[in-house]
């Protein structure tokens, strides 16, 4: 609990930024900032498990990117190619067109990373790999690999059916497995942009999004939705949201 006298809301936060938590907290100033400091807290144990599943969703649907696409070859638009595994330096058809923008970015940002190494660095003058852009991607890179159910026949479709569902080997078959993939997804696609931005978490239902990551992470590997739900420590912190 906050005991310490507060600086200036206005300085600190800006008078709009503030007022979300001033309004929880009935006007209580000092009670606001409790609210604030709380709320960063939640922030920190939330980015902790939502990196865990963020990783396992990018490694399990990676794995079967690049087996989908080094299976590409005689491509209309690439007659008689052969396509590697590296799929995110050589994409096939129609993944291209769904990451094109996405790989842009990620190839500035590993560029950036490189540059940024220090001169004993084991990798200073290595050349960018595939693995480097995969560790690029955004996480709503992998959602929106993953189409919405009962959509009509599109890229992801395609490629949820020949590669991506095959990530999830817990799901069930058909439309109902798409349903139990996209929707946690989404979900916690949308909380790790609240976190990231620093967004208020007062009206965020903890426990259903800790069920998702449980849920999402378990149709992949239920070890590993284990360990992971292991290390989460959000209830806890949940548990010491200031009384109002």
């Amino acid at each position: 609990m906050h005991t310490s006298p507060v600086p200036d809301p206005a300085q600190f936060f800006g008078d709009s930024r503030f007022s979300t938590y001033h309004t929880a907290a009935g006007g209580d100033t000092s009670l606001a900032y409790d609210l604030y400091a709380w709320n960063a807290r939640l922030a920190g144990a939330f980015h902790e498990v939502l990196g865990h599943a963020e990783v396992a969703v990018r490694n399990a649907i990676d794995t079967q990117l690049r087996d989908w696409n080094q299976q590409q070859s005689d491509n209309p638009r690439n007659p008689g190619k052969t396509f590697t595994d590296q799929w995110c330096i050589d994409t096939a058809i129609p993944l291209h067109g769904l990451v094109a923008t996405p790989l842009k970015k990620a190839r500035n940002n590993a560029g950036a990373a490189k540059s940024s190494r220090p001169s004993s660095h084991a990798r200073k003058h290595a050349e960018i790999t595939h693995d480097d852009l995969v560790f690029q991607l955004s996480f709503g890179t992998w959602n929106h690999l993953v189409p919405w159910p009962n959509s009509k026949p599109t890229p992801q479709l395609r490629l949820w059916d020949e590669a991506v569902k095959n990530a999830f080997p817990g799901i069930k078959p058909g439309i109902e497995g798409l349903r139990q993939v996209k929707a946690p997804l989404n979900n916690l696609h949308s909380l790790r942009n609240r976190v990231a931005h620093c967004e208020p978490l007062l009206h965020v239902e903890a426990n259903r999004r800790l069920q998702d990551i449980a849920r999402l992470t378990g149709y992949i590997d239920q070890p590993i939705a284990d360990w992971i739900m292991g290390q989460q420590r959000v209830r806890d912190v949940a548990r010491e949201r200031p009384a109002i």
